[in-house]
């Protein structure tokens, strides 16, 4: 299943990269202190299972709301990491009480937590491929309402000697 997910994301990175190569060029509002890219756990079918936030605090700011707007289509539009097809390979059914089918409670994947392990790191990768040293605010990112999980922080790094000359 982490081989499936893992070809999943690769087919992604291309329209993920120049998505947030586009937040990179974009001057977010001085309120905006961060932006926190947040990783659902259990939707790796449908769309891709991530949202962006502006945030000021602990706070969602919307004075750029039309960037965002695009942000959050952008990802979505990127598609699933696996089919809805791949993952019933990997579901478990059991007998229901009036006799129909029901998905059971525990699954083979359930301790894979492939958010954890590939969601989150490829789109670290995706933002710091993408993402100019000189962009002006942090980017953080973790998994949806995830309290005890630390986030991974990507502080806006310096640019080189050769990135301030090729501007790059």
């Amino acid at each position: 299943m982490n081989r499936r997910c893992s070809r999943g994301l690769e087919a992604r990175r291309a329209p993920l990269e120049a998505l947030f190569a586009r937040l990179g060029k974009a001057r977010l509002p001085d309120a905006v202190d961060h932006v926190h890219v947040e990783v659902f756990v259990g939707e790796l079918s449908g769309n891709f299972p991530a949202m962006i936030f502006f945030m000021e605090g602990n706070n969602e700011n919307f004075e750029a709301v039309k960037l965002l707007t695009e942000m959050q289509d952008g990802i979505s539009a990127v598609g699933e990491v696996l089919s809805y097809e791949d993952a019933d390979r990997f579901m478990v059914w059991e007998d229901a009480e009036d006799g129909g089918r029901v998905v059971a409670l525990e699954q083979p994947t359930d301790g894979l937590n492939i958010e954890r392990t590939l969601v989150v790191p490829f789109l670290a990768d995706c933002i710091r491929n993408a993402v100019p040293p000189r962009f002006e605010k942090p980017v953080h990112i973790g998994l949806h309402d995830d309290i005890e999980a630390p986030l991974r922080a990507f502080v806006p790094r310096k640019p080189t000697l050769w990135q301030k000359l090729t501007d790059r």
